[in-house]
């Protein structure tokens, strides 16, 4: 008995040599990290419209393009002399002659002119639109602005709204309104300070005419409407403040444009805000498929280890055809105009971290 005990106890003994041996040799790890998770985010923003004041004062005869001048001046006509009796012949009157041949030119109360101001309060454009990132359809009419824009918000408040819908409407006399929609971007809140990265920006436009044509020429033709581009951005510099958690992106220090028609001036009153910038020339043949009006590659490269927070794409539409007295004609009575659209891209197109040693 005595025996058996001793094995047993010995078997013990080396059963939990092994269990300590086991534990002693054990290892393990626990392991956390973080995901940072953000994506961009593009939509319409904003739009305005501008009409000038003074205008070109043209006259043509009603219904053509051939141009006359008045015998009036505003609502005051002076009288015309009676016509001279008609001349003797051999000393005879003609008196009883048949009448002439009426002129070849209508009369001149059937020539139409403009006037001073050009109905330029007869402008304006209708859009709805929601706060970004929420519903809602609220719709707001703003009239044009008289050499200047009005704008459906500011620059600084027009981050946080949504367009849904826009529609400009143009009822005075000539071809000379301008008129904008703005493309803002708000760029991922991922920080990309410490690495290298590549950035690419394009924008497309297209025109198609609808309603009345003048021959073979639409509302493009009429007007001779002219396109515009601008793009301002702000980068994630080295000192940026707002590319932590603790002081996440906001739009209150974004890149804005000029309040005035002076879109990139960065001084005075309303100045623009922004780290690049850049802005098309004009634009005079829009098809109606889409056409690229801007194509900037690798757009902030010289401008360090920069990636954009928040950028602006501005669009700027101009009729032509009622800025000079030499070209400008009426606007046509009929019901025409165009559909207007705009494709805005804002990407990274290459990546290069840096790899850091620590001793």
């Amino acid at each position: 008995m005595k025996n058996v005990i001793q094995k047993a106890a010995a078997v013990l003994t080396a059963l939990a040599t092994v269990a300590i041996t086991q534990q002693a040799g054990a290892i393990g790890v626990t392991f956390n990290f973080r995901v940072n998770s953000s994506g961009p985010s593009i939509y319409p923003c904003n739009a305005g419209l501008l009409t000038p004041n003074d205008n070109p004062k043209v006259c043509y005869i009603a219904g053509t393009t051939t141009r006359c001048t008045p015998t009036c001046v505003g609502d005051t006509c002076t009288p015309q002399p009676p016509p001279p009796p008609p001349p003797a012949l051999f000393g005879m009157s003609l008196a009883g002659a048949p009448p002439p041949p009426p002129p070849t030119n209508p009369p001149e109360n059937s020539c139409v002119c403009t006037t001073t101001q050009g109905d330029s309060y007869a402008n304006y454009f209708d859009a709805s639109y929601h706060n970004w990132d929420e519903t809602g359809d609220p719709t707001m009419q703003v009239a044009s602005g008289i050499d200047s824009f009005n704008k459906l918000f500011n620059e600084p408040t027009a981050y946080g709204k949504t367009l849904q819908n826009l529609t400009i409407n143009l009822g005075n006399e000539l071809y000379n309104a301008q008129y904008f929609v703005d493309i803002c971007y708000r760029a991922p809140q991922i920080d990309y300070r410490g690495i290298d990265t590549s950035w690419d920006l394009y924008g497309k436009v297209s025109v198609t005419d609808f309603g009345y044509q003048n021959g073979s020429s639409g509302y493009k033709t009429l007007s001779d409407l002219h396109a515009k581009a601008y793009v301002i951005c702000d980068l994630q510099k080295d000192t940026c403040p707002t590319c932590n958690d603790a002081d996440p992106v906001t739009d209150t220090s974004a890149a804005i444009f000029n309040e005035g028609t002076d879109f990139l001036k960065a001084t005075g009153s309303g100045a623009a805000r922004y780290d690049f910038s850049y802005q098309t020339g004009a634009i005079t043949s829009l098809p109606s498929s889409l056409t690229e009006v801007f194509n900037i590659q690798d757009a902030f490269k010289n401008l360090g280890k920069s990636a954009p927070r928040f950028c602006k794409v501005r669009y700027v539409f101009s009729e032509n055809n009622g800025l000079s007295d030499q070209t400008a004609i009426l606007r046509k009575w009929q019901k025409h105009g165009a559909q207007v659209c705009t494709y805005s891209q804002i990407e990274a197109t290459g990546i290069t971290p840096h790899l850091m040693s620590h001793k």
